[in-house]
């Protein structure tokens, strides 16, 4: 499991993805950035752990995560070329937790 909380962490985490889904999550990004940022320079910005971007490596942490949480607002699928990516909000103190997890 990954979690990402600034954009230097993010951009550790890209650099080992799928050109595509290393795009997708950057964007992501910088969305929560525009919501959130409060007039902060984007080297600033950090996610408070509750809404920290969460990669999950394996489908098993999909069922342990879900498992635990029990409160999805959504989920859906991200099609890709080649793979798919399981994406869903998870609700955490008063707001969305978004998660990814590469399925094929």
């Amino acid at each position: 499991m990954i979690k990402i909380h600034s954009y230097s962490e993010l951009l550790k985490v890209t650099s080992v993805l799928p050109g595509e889904f290393a795009k997708y999550i950057e964007k992501e990004f910088i969305h929560l950035y525009e919501y959130l940022g409060y007039e902060e320079k984007l080297g600033e910005f950090i996610l408070p752990t509750y809404q920290a971007m969460i990669i999950l490596d394996y489908k098993a942490e999909i069922n342990q995560l879900l498992t635990e949480k029990k409160d999805i607002e959504f989920e859906e699928e991200v099609i890709f070329s080649n793979f798919t990516v399981l994406r869903f909000g998870v609700f955490q103190v008063e707001d969305v937790q978004l998660c990814y997890c590469i399925v094929n």
